[in-house]
């Protein structure tokens, strides 16, 4: 690992906050208030609980591998095959679900302002600068995300705290919603909200301190469920469980809701900035990570070569979703599937059965010292 990728342990923090922020800016909190009605707080408690099991979980996996991430791992486990294998499913679900974010952003600027224009160019707008951005360097990426996680975190507590004299508390009633299996079965789905701590899969090698991978992974979760649930309390006590009108975006929605007087009356429009850099963020650190992953699975020696290309593939997928019910159904059952299959099951198993390995090699080691 070049020393000049190394990062420190807030910096590692908001890789997999940025993730989760980008998804509350978009249609997950609309998700899970669809799913569970009035109660989606008890549903975000819920998967909050899984998620940090899950961090934690995969902190206690990595605790015999210090210096690896999870394609050094299946590489110790099965053979260079096996770390090709992931780092193709790795770049596929990131590739994947960066383009529903991508044309997600799209879609919903070309509704709120640009109605006539071409979505292809509304996407170039994000895809240029990820691209530059990118070419600059792993750490330029880095930097970025360092300085924009906090400021969309102090927006939406604004947003938490200016809408709080407008919310309807009894819309938390019925307790239990939609009933117990929509929150616990059905509403298990919901932790995909929470996908950024596949990340964490590939954090331990950048590390400056290996030991601060168990802070980082909890903290982490910490602070995405504090955003997923002051989001998700603001849309449930201001709308109803349906949101009206054509836009998607329901935290934008909630922003035209504030106003400071007549100072400031279009607070929507600053939101809306600061949504932008948001997702050029999160699309930033997920082509660099494509493109790490690609370097190592590869073994090629300049990275920068091949940023454009990813962006273009980027860009290509992007353009393939025909509607917002194909992009719908992309989002909420591809993506879905995908990640829990591959990017939990499979993932944890190469994990867990590495783990197995290691135990055994030591095992056999220690016989043979003892007789010795």
């Amino acid at each position: 690992m070049n020393s000049d990728n190394k990062i420190g342990y807030i910096e590692a923090i908001c890789i997999v906050v940025i993730v989760t922020i980008t998804s509350v800016l978009l249609n997950e909190p609309k998700i899970i208030l669809k799913n569970t009605g009035s109660a989606a707080i008890i549903n975000v408690i819920y998967i909050t609980i899984l998620a940090f099991l899950l961090a934690y979980l995969i902190y206690a996996l990595f605790k015999n591998f210090k210096n690896s991430d999870i394609l050094d791992i299946g590489e110790y486990l099965a053979g260079k095959k096996l770390k090709v294998l992931l780092g193709i499913i790795f770049i596929g679900l990131i590739l994947f679900y960066a383009s529903i974010i991508l044309r997600n952003i799209g879609e919903n600027l070309k509704i709120i302002y640009f109605q006539n224009a071409n979505i292809s160019y509304l996407l170039l707008l994000f895809v240029l600068p990820v691209a530059i951005v990118n070419f600059l360097g792993f750490k330029s990426v880095i930097k970025c995300n360092l300085i924009m996680v906090p400021i969309i975190l102090i927006a939406i507590t604004i947003i938490f705290i200016f809408t709080a004299p407008d919310f309807t508390y009894q819309r938390m009633f019925p307790i239990l919603g939609n009933g117990l299996g929509s929150i616990f079965l059905q509403g298990s789905s919901s932790l995909v909200l929470f996908t950024g701590v596949a990340y964490l899969y590939f954090l331990m090698p950048y590390l400056k301190e290996k030991k601060d991978f168990k802070k980082i992974s909890l903290i982490s979760v910490g602070i995405c469920a504090y955003s997923a649930i002051i989001s998700v309390i603001s849309l449930l006590f201001i709308f109803p469980f349906v949101i009206p009108g054509n836009e998607s975006v329901p935290i934008y929605l909630a922003t035209r809701e504030i106003s400071f007087g007549s100072f400031i009356e279009r607070t929507d429009i600053l939101f809306i900035l600061i949504w932008i850099l948001t997702i050029f963020t999160n699309l930033s650190v997920a082509i660099a990570f494509v493109v790490q992953i690609f370097k190592k699975i590869t073994n090629i020696s300049d990275s920068k070569s091949i940023v454009f290309c990813f962006c273009s593939i980027l860009f290509a997928i992007s353009l393939t979703y025909n509607d917002l019910l194909q992009l719908d159904f992309a989002e909420n059952t591809v993506f879905l599937y995908a990640f829990f299959a591959l990017g939990l099951v499979f993932s944890l198993g190469v994990l867990i059965f590495a783990n197995i390995k290691h135990k055994r090699q030591n095992k056999n080691i220690a016989k043979k010292e003892g007789v010795v």
